[in-house]
């Protein structure tokens, strides 16, 4: 999900997103999953009799089961959201406690790392 476009559509969602990501982005896989769901099964029922050839098999992988439930609910399984692009950038050195379990793109070269000490 390029986080600037969701931005645009809707800035609460954008702030909701970068403040609570455990939440919200096993939402957005959710959503994600059931989409190629429903996408999948439209291409598997083509309307016409020419088109039965080239829908044969399906679109995430095939196989002679590409019509399977359960294998096309396998293959939907492995869809995961990515959100990038976030709209603030952070320096590794300014990463505070704030910071922890929230969406944050850092920007720098890690040299050296060590355990976190609370």
């Amino acid at each position: 999900v390029n986080c600037r476009h969701l931005h645009t559509h809707s800035e609460s969602l954008y702030a909701t997103l970068v403040e609570y990501p455990q939440e919200v982005v096993p939402v957005m896989d959710l959503v994600a999953r059931e989409q190629a769901l429903a996408l999948e099964r439209d291409d598997d029922d083509p309307d016409d009799d020419d088109d039965a050839e080239k829908h044969r098999g399906g679109g995430f992988g095939g196989g002679e089961n590409g019509g399977d439930d359960d294998d096309l609910s396998r293959r939907c399984d492995r869809i995961l959201v990515r959100p990038f692009n976030l709209r603030r950038l952070h320096d590794v050195r300014e990463l505070d406690p704030e910071h922890i379990d929230t969406l944050v793109a850092v920007q720098g070269m890690v040299t050296r790392t060590s355990t976190v000490v609370p």
